[in-house]
């Protein structure tokens, strides 16, 4: 556990050690986090990170290949920041403070999208040249935003004050899917796996709802997800639910084993009513023809 940039907090711990005219204060480290877009830190959590901290004699920052320092600074897992290579300075210089692009970094790390991804994503997003490589995002991961280090409790405590929690929470409750549709992608979509997971939640709501008074606002509450669930159920597994896709299914067999006169689904329902066979139109089984969309 510990503060989402905590490892951040100890490389500027160990760049300011043993200079009084540069100690780090909760006050000025707030300050920088804010501007990096980053977590603010509480004096309780600094406190506890600065106790924790203990260089060894004759610690030197500026000490590259000072053996005691170097096998500090790789114990506390700050060794990369400390001695950059080519992708971390990158992050430096191309990430660190670009509140534009790691907000959206931040979203999909909330969702625990791969390293891979998200500097696709954001590489394209943003025109990005070179690319961001995985590298680079594992560091970010790693220094700035580490989505482990909170529980969902102290994330909703975290982010309580900020007008776009919910963009940075759905995706922490939701997934990798749900962080790519907060941070304005296109992740594909089921539309009937959708139907199955609102089916199910309203059920399993309902049966809530039986261990609750029988007052009128549950009643009525009771009342409006039944017909909620009655509904779902009819879309899904009701009269002719998924005959739509047999139909399709059996008109490319035939057509794969060249037999004649084949007739499309629409023609098919135009001389036999519809779906279901009762003469009516079913406009909710034409809305299953309609090409999902894919992530760009």
């Amino acid at each position: 556990m510990g503060h989402p940039s905590e490892y951040y907090v100890r490389f500027l711990l160990a760049e300011s050690w043993g200079d009084e005219d540069k100690a780090l204060e909760v006050e000025g480290l707030n300050e920088a986090l804010k501007e990096y877009g980053l977590l603010e830190i509480t004096d309780t959590e600094f406190e506890r990170i600065r106790d924790d901290f203990t260089p060894p004699n004759g610690f030197r920052f500026a000490g590259k290949r000072h053996t005691p320092t170097a096998n500090f600074m790789r114990d506390e897992k700050i060794s990369s920041l400390w001695k950059p290579d080519k992708d971390m300075t990158r992050v430096l210089k191309e990430l660190l403070g670009q509140n534009l692009v790691t907000d959206v970094i931040h979203i999909l790390l909330m969702g625990d999208v791969p390293s891979k991804v998200v500097a696709e994503l954001v590489s394209k997003r943003f025109r990005i040249s070179p690319s961001l490589t995985p590298k680079m995002i594992d560091y970010y991961r790693h220094y700035y935003w580490r989505r482990d280090a909170y529980n969902y409790h102290q994330w909703e405590v975290a982010l309580r004050h900020r007008n776009d929690a919910d963009r940075y929470l759905a995706p922490l409750y939701g997934g990798d899917q749900q962080a790519l549709f907060r941070a304005g992608f296109n992740p594909k979509y089921d539309y009937k796996r959708a139907l199955r997971d609102s089916h199910r939640q309203v059920s399993f709501r309902i049966q809530y709802l039986a261990s609750k008074p029988d007052d009128k606002h549950f009643i009525d509450l009771l009342v409006k997800l039944s017909r909620e669930e009655r509904a779902l159920y009819e879309r899904l597994w009701g009269e002719g639910g998924g005959l739509a896709d047999q139909a399709k299914a059996v008109r490319t067999f035939l057509m794969k084993h060249k037999i004649p006169n084949v007739k499309k689904l629409d023609e098919f329902i135009g001389e036999h009513g519809s779906i279901s066979g009762d003469g009516t139109d079913d406009d909710d089984e034409a809305e299953s023809d309609v090409d999902e969309e894919t992530e760009e």
